[in-house]
Protein backbone atom coordinates (compact mmCIF):
# COMPACT_ATOMS: atom_id res chain seq x y z
CA UNK A 1 0.00 0.00 0.00
CA UNK A 2 1.17 3.63 -0.59
CA UNK A 3 1.62 5.65 2.54
CA UNK A 4 -1.32 8.38 2.78
CA UNK A 5 1.54 10.87 2.98
CA UNK A 6 1.75 10.62 -0.77
CA UNK A 7 -1.74 10.95 -1.54
CA UNK A 8 -3.33 13.29 -3.38
CA UNK A 9 -6.73 14.91 -3.23
CA UNK A 10 -9.19 14.55 -6.55
CA UNK A 11 -8.77 18.15 -6.57
CA UNK A 12 -5.02 18.45 -6.58
CA UNK A 13 -5.21 15.79 -9.78
CA UNK A 14 -3.56 17.07 -13.01
CA UNK A 15 -6.69 17.22 -15.79
CA UNK A 16 -5.00 13.86 -17.28
CA UNK A 17 -5.15 12.10 -14.01
CA UNK A 18 -8.46 13.18 -12.82
CA UNK A 19 -10.20 12.36 -16.35
CA UNK A 20 -8.29 8.60 -14.99
CA UNK A 21 -9.99 8.72 -11.60
CA UNK A 22 -13.53 9.69 -13.47
CA UNK A 23 -13.25 7.19 -15.95
CA UNK A 24 -12.61 4.73 -13.29
CA UNK A 25 -15.34 5.33 -11.05
CA UNK A 26 -17.56 5.27 -13.90
CA UNK A 27 -16.68 1.77 -15.20
CA UNK A 28 -16.14 0.33 -11.92
CA UNK A 29 -18.53 2.05 -9.36
CA UNK A 30 -15.95 1.72 -7.07
CA UNK A 31 -12.39 1.78 -5.82
CA UNK A 32 -10.76 -0.60 -3.58
CA UNK A 33 -8.26 1.25 -1.13
CA UNK A 34 -5.24 -0.06 -2.98
CA UNK A 35 -6.62 1.76 -6.19
CA UNK A 36 -7.06 4.62 -4.31
CA UNK A 37 -4.04 4.65 -3.59
CA UNK A 38 -2.74 4.04 -6.72
CA UNK A 39 -5.24 7.06 -8.41
CA UNK A 40 -4.52 9.57 -6.11
CA UNK A 41 -0.82 8.72 -5.89
CA UNK A 42 0.91 12.44 -5.93
CA UNK A 43 3.80 12.18 -8.47
CA UNK A 44 6.86 15.17 -8.04
CA UNK A 45 7.92 15.52 -11.35
CA UNK A 46 10.86 17.53 -10.59
CA UNK A 47 12.07 14.22 -9.64
CA UNK A 48 12.89 11.22 -10.42
CA UNK A 49 10.09 8.90 -8.75
CA UNK A 50 10.63 5.91 -6.57
CA UNK A 51 8.23 3.95 -8.10
CA UNK A 52 8.60 4.36 -11.37
CA UNK A 53 6.25 7.41 -12.50
CA UNK A 54 6.84 9.38 -15.51
CA UNK A 55 8.94 12.83 -14.63
CA UNK A 56 9.16 16.06 -16.87
CA UNK A 57 12.79 14.40 -17.41
CA UNK A 58 11.10 10.95 -19.23
CA UNK A 59 9.17 13.37 -21.75
CA UNK A 60 9.96 15.07 -24.41
CA UNK A 61 10.08 19.08 -23.97
CA UNK A 62 9.08 18.56 -20.33
CA UNK A 63 5.49 18.68 -21.47
CA UNK A 64 3.61 18.48 -18.27
CA UNK A 65 0.30 17.69 -20.03
CA UNK A 66 2.23 14.78 -21.51
CA UNK A 67 3.96 13.92 -18.12
CA UNK A 68 0.27 13.63 -16.83
CA UNK A 69 -1.39 11.64 -19.40
CA UNK A 70 1.43 8.85 -19.24
CA UNK A 71 1.19 8.69 -15.47
CA UNK A 72 -2.96 8.54 -15.90
CA UNK A 73 -2.10 5.81 -17.77
CA UNK A 74 0.62 3.94 -15.61
CA UNK A 75 -1.66 4.22 -13.00
CA UNK A 76 -4.57 2.31 -15.39
CA UNK A 77 -2.16 -0.50 -16.27
CA UNK A 78 -1.37 -0.75 -12.61
CA UNK A 79 -5.14 -1.27 -11.43
CA UNK A 80 -6.08 -3.71 -14.68
CA UNK A 81 -3.15 -5.73 -13.77
CA UNK A 82 -4.22 -6.41 -10.43
CA UNK A 83 -2.91 -3.84 -7.96
CA UNK A 84 0.89 -4.89 -7.43
CA UNK A 85 2.41 -4.10 -4.37
CA UNK A 86 4.40 -0.80 -4.58
CA UNK A 87 8.10 -1.29 -5.75
CA UNK A 88 7.88 -4.82 -5.72
CA UNK A 89 8.55 -7.63 -8.68
CA UNK A 90 5.20 -7.72 -10.51
CA UNK A 91 5.28 -3.59 -9.85
CA UNK A 92 8.28 -3.02 -11.82
CA UNK A 93 7.13 -5.50 -14.27
CA UNK A 94 4.19 -3.37 -15.53
CA UNK A 95 6.27 -0.15 -14.85
CA UNK A 96 9.25 -1.83 -17.51
CA UNK A 97 6.61 -3.27 -20.13
CA UNK A 98 4.68 0.43 -20.07
CA UNK A 99 7.62 2.24 -20.64
CA UNK A 100 8.32 0.04 -23.12
CA UNK A 101 5.60 0.76 -25.29
CA UNK A 102 5.76 4.31 -27.69
CA UNK A 103 4.25 7.80 -26.14
CA UNK A 104 1.98 7.81 -28.99
CA UNK A 105 0.37 4.16 -28.48
CA UNK A 106 -0.36 4.98 -24.49
CA UNK A 107 -1.76 8.14 -25.90
CA UNK A 108 -3.98 6.49 -28.78
CA UNK A 109 -4.93 3.59 -25.81
CA UNK A 110 -6.34 6.42 -23.08
CA UNK A 111 -8.34 8.18 -25.88
CA UNK A 112 -10.16 5.16 -26.73
CA UNK A 113 -10.31 4.00 -23.66
CA UNK A 114 -12.24 7.50 -23.07
CA UNK A 115 -14.19 7.48 -26.26
CA UNK A 116 -15.82 4.79 -25.17
CA UNK A 117 -17.19 6.81 -21.85
CA UNK A 118 -17.35 9.81 -23.00
CA UNK A 119 -20.78 10.48 -22.53
CA UNK A 120 -20.51 9.69 -18.82
CA UNK A 121 -17.73 11.06 -18.75
CA UNK A 122 -18.83 14.66 -20.15
CA UNK A 123 -22.42 14.72 -19.46
CA UNK A 124 -24.01 17.08 -21.95
CA UNK A 125 -21.55 17.78 -23.87
CA UNK A 126 -20.66 17.05 -27.78
CA UNK A 127 -17.22 15.37 -27.81
CA UNK A 128 -16.40 14.86 -31.29
CA UNK A 129 -14.24 11.90 -32.04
Amino acid sequence: MIPSCLYSSPSEAGGPELLEINAHFIVYCVASPEEQAILLYKVDVTEKDVLGFYTLADVPDEDLVLVQILNADLKYWLIFYGVPEPGGLEWWTVVVNHRARPIKEKCAAMYYRYAAISEELFPGETVVL
